[in-house]
């Protein structure tokens, strides 16, 4: 027995438009800065080593040439990134993402800003200061996120005292994630829609 061409395209088209399409396109990465056995070296200046994003204002830092204690690495890394010559790290990514999140050490604290693809401001996120242990930022955004800027509490005072002289802010690990555009499963579940009226038509005659 035939089965109408409408039932065997309707389940595709629902699949097309489940979370489960979506949940299947996202793209993550994450950055280890150097993690063992790379070849990216202590007093290094960080812009492109990295794929899918490029910083700036930013050194590498390898163990045990600073305070690894205080501004612990990730599990399989033997580095860090920090900020030099100011207190604020760039990063810019090769494509458009919606959702970014890392690991920081800082003694004042940071202030993480997402920008979108025009310049205009996305999201911020204000952390609290810590050493000794990782602090995760995050932020997401519902329109592309172009590059986001890491900055130390620079010009405010922490418990009475001036934020200290650049390289206190430490970065051991940047995660970042784009998400699926719903325009291109709307494209999908239209060319699907279409492929089932033109079958449909051929079967009918």
């Amino acid at each position: 027995m035939k089965r109408p061409i409408h039932r065997l395209l309707f389940p595709a088209l629902l699949l097309s438009c489940s979370p489960l399409a979506f949940a299947g396109t996202v793209t993550v990465t994450t950055l280890n800065f150097n993690p063992n056995g790379t070849t990216v070296t202590d007093g290094v200046q960080i812009t492109n080593q990295f794929a899918g994003a490029t910083f700036t204002n930013a050194v590498e830092a390898v163990v045990p040439n600073f305070d690894f204690f205080d501004f612990p690495t990730v599990s399989g890394s033997s580095g860090e990134i920090f900020d030099s010559g100011s207190e604020t790290i760039g990063v810019s990514f090769s494509g458009p993402v919606n959702f970014v999140s890392g690991l920081y050490a800082d003694p004042f604290g940071i202030v993480v800003t997402a920008f979108g693809t025009n310049g205009a401001e996305l999201g911020m996120f204000n952390g609290a200061g810590t050493q000794g242990s990782d602090f995760i930022f995050s932020l997401g955004a519902s329109s592309d996120i172009a590059a986001i800027t890491i900055s130390d509490f620079g010009e405010q005072l922490a418990f009475g005292v001036p934020d200290p002289m650049p390289g206190s802010l430490g970065v051991s690990q940047l995660i970042f994630a784009q998400t699926p555009e719903p325009g291109s499963f709307l494209m999908l579940g239209t060319g699907l829609l279409t492929m089932a009226g033109v079958l449909r038509c051929k079967f009918a005659r």
